[in-house]
């Protein structure tokens, strides 16, 4: 008897054992979505089932925003709870980064970088890196910095517009910089051959090759007016010496060192000399003047 009761025992003790084993290992089953509690989820998931067949080559920022706007609406009119109304914005916002992502890179990958669509690709990224519905951002962050790569750019280009139209000459001594116009040429050489989604845009490259003739010209507009300071000046010193000491040779020197960096403005020596000729020549008349002028 006695050993029956122990083959009991220890088979109970066992069966106990294997039932709690199995209640608290068993993986739990796969979680079962509910389905949509009413029509007006059903609409909006078909919405947004609908955006995510977008194509690329054009913006989906209105049926976005009109999602959007509908998710907001319904929740209003008490037609979504809460949780809907929350999971929605998220799957929302989670189908359309993706596709906003691929929009954004066919105008990056294209030629025509058109303001219109730059400005929609700032506020879309603004406004998907802001988004609390969107955890991993880095995607968004790289669009943020080929738009900053590009404003850079265009801001450089923007000073050396305002280098070359701000060109004034006071006086025969003030001498051109061109340290700065030599830098500005480098600079625009550097971003033309940078291995970036800005140097897909034609508009860009276009303004950075000009960069060095914008330099060149200026260059010759600077040396224009200096002479155009020179013209009568024998006049106001004692005597021709005097004249060649204060005008003639520091203009002449200019011209050296216009020519001398001819190889930086990309032009030919023919061309340069022939651009030059005319105020060589002016110069040399002046100074046939000055050498007859009565002291």
């Amino acid at each position: 008897m006695k050993p029956l009761k122990i083959f009991l025992i220890t088979g109970t003790i066992c069966l106990l054992s294997w039932g709690g084993y199995s209640f608290f290992i068993k993986e739990p089953q796969q979680v079962v979505i509910p389905p949509a509690p009413n029509k007006f989820v059903e609409e909006i998931k078909l919405n947004i089932t609908n955006l995510s067949k977008s194509p690329n080559n054009k913006f989906c920022v209105e049926d976005y925003s009109a999602i959007k706007y509908k998710i907001d609406g319904y929740s209003k009119a008490n037609k979504l709870d809460f949780i809907w109304e929350e999971n929605l914005l998220k799957s929302l916002d989670y189908t359309y980064t993706p596709i906003f992502l691929s929009q954004a890179y066919y105008v990056f990958n294209g030629n025509e970088w058109e303001i219109n669509k730059l400005n929609t690709i700032r506020l879309e990224v603004k406004n998907l890196i802001a988004s609390k519905n969107i955890d991993n951002k880095t995607d968004l962050i790289k669009v943020k910095e080929i738009l900053s790569q590009y404003d850079k750019i265009v801001s450089f280009i923007s000073r050396a517009n305002s280098f070359a139209s701000e060109l004034k000459v006071r006086n025969i001594e003030e001498p051109f910089d061109i340290d700065m116009a030599t830098n500005f040429i480098k600079d625009a050489d550097k971003y033309h051959n940078l291995k970036e989604h800005a140097n897909n845009c034609t508009r860009l490259q276009s303004q950075l090759e000009n960069i060095p003739d914008l330099m060149y010209n200026m260059h010759l507009n600077f040396l224009s007016k200096k002479v155009e300071l020179c013209i009568g000046k024998y006049s106001t010193v004692p005597n021709y010496p005097s004249y060649f000491d204060s005008f003639r040779k520091p203009i002449f020197s200019e011209f050296k060192l216009y020519e001398d960096n001819f190889s930086s403005y990309s032009v030919s020596f023919t061309k340069l000399e022939g651009d030059l000729q005319s105020l060589k020549d002016r110069m040399n008349q002046e100074d046939k003047i000055a050498k007859s002028y009565k002291y």
